[in-house]
């Protein structure tokens, strides 16, 4: 059984605390608030996968 049909793409991005955290459990090297508020600031397009 596929999961693709449960998938929804939204143009959105994450807050900075839920960027954070997907960071961290994705295996990414943690970023401070202030760094991901900063970069978040500067997306011109983002999509999150729900």
């Amino acid at each position: 059984m596929s999961d693709v049909g449960r998938i929804e793409l939204v143009e959105s991005f994450p807050d900075a605390p839920t960027y954070r955290h997907l960071r961290i459990e994705t295996g990414l090297s943690p970023k401070s608030q202030e760094a991901a508020e900063r970069g978040l600031a500067n997306t011109l397009y983002g999509v999150s996968l729900l």
